[in-house]
């Protein structure tokens, strides 16, 4: 299973000037320091819980489907699948209906229940599922106690 960010997030989680203002900074001094923090604070908070801040695409690719005919997807709050194919062997892309699988995005990881024998075996990585995961579209979206409490781990990964 390998997974990819196809679409990075339109706004920052966190803004510059939000930084600032919280740290009461009003030189510009420092602001390539900040944003090379900011930025890391975000991939951080991102990578150790799993979730993704600000809505934002992603690219999981599987070898086939487990027997359970379930897949849980890497990154959450899953919004919505935007797309979902299987390649046969002999390459050809195959687009998946919405009526080959169950998005259960209320569960944390959120799953996909597929219908298997839609599925017979394909190539090596020969499934492709799109789809889009955050909280809202914009960093006002993010829930507080993402952004300053623990959040599923046992402790606080970034304060900001």
């Amino acid at each position: 299973m390998a997974q990819k960010q196809i679409l990075a997030p339109s706004v920052p989680a966190l803004t510059l000037a939000q930084v600032k203002s919280h740290l009461r900074i009003i030189s510009g001094a420092e602001d390539e320091l900040l944003l090379g923090l900011i930025q890391s604070a975000i991939a951080l908070l991102e990578t150790e819980t799993a979730l993704a801040l600000v809505t934002q695409g992603w690219r999981l690719w599987l070898d086939d489907i487990p027997t359970t005919g379930i897949v849980e997807l890497p990154r959450n709050p899953v919004q919505r699948i935007t797309n979902v194919v299987w390649y046969d062997q002999t390459g050809t892309p195959n687009v998946l209906g919405g009526n080959t699988y169950f998005l259960n995005a209320v569960t944390r990881p959120a799953r996909l229940r597929f219908d298997r024998s839609a599925l017979p075996s394909g190539l090596c990585n020969g499934i492709e599922i799109d789809f889009d995961a955050g909280f809202g579209d914009l960093g006002i979206d993010i829930p507080d106690i993402v952004a300053t409490g623990t959040f599923g781990v046992d402790r606080p990964l970034v304060r900001i």
